[in-house]
């Protein structure tokens, strides 16, 4: 099972294996943010370096073009952010499907535990788009994907040949 979390949400004990998927953000690099994350019970205070996984995240330049988007209406919001949601799920997929070994271990680690991906927000660049959720969606369908990949049933000694 795949979930997907902010950093400073409660960890659970269904969680599993956690990765953290950001770049960077606030202009500091995200191994900045575990160390001075604040000392309660969330999913910062579980993460280490070991587990992030900035690669697997939008790169800087897909975050950068869905942040291009000006909204002048609320009446706009919705139809304008369902498009642009739909071409930043196919651009991002694009990366993903570029380099597998971006994200290849999160896979195996899906194969095996419950596995946890971690944002810091909701949304890139107040987007409403959650990038964390789209990684997890992709995931899963390469799981389906390894899972229905095994060799036909052979019928071969069923055939008469009279």
């Amino acid at each position: 099972m795949i979930y997907c979390k902010k950093l400073y949400d409660t960890a659970e004990s269904q969680d599993g294996w956690y990765a953290l998927i950001e770049r960077e953000w606030l202009n500091k690099p995200a191994e900045d943010h575990l160390e001075n994350t604040p000392k309660k019970d969330n999913l910062g205070k579980q993460l280490a370096k070991d587990n992030w996984y900035p690669d697997a995240a939008p790169s800087v330049e897909l975050c950068q073009w869905i942040g291009q988007t000006q909204i002048k209406s609320v009446a706009d919001r919705k139809p304008l952010q369902q498009e642009k949601q739909h071409e930043f799920r196919q651009r991002y997929r694009q990366e993903l499907i570029a380099h597998p070994e971006y994200w290849m271990p999160l896979l195996d680690k899906a194969q095996n535990t419950n596995l946890t991906l971690v944002s810091v927000s909701e949304s890139i660049n107040n987007s409403l788009i959650n990038h964390t959720k789209m990684l997890a969606e992709f995931l899963e369908d390469e799981l389906d994907r390894f899972n229905d990949a095994s060799s036909p049933v052979c019928y071969a000694h069923l055939i008469r040949l009279d």
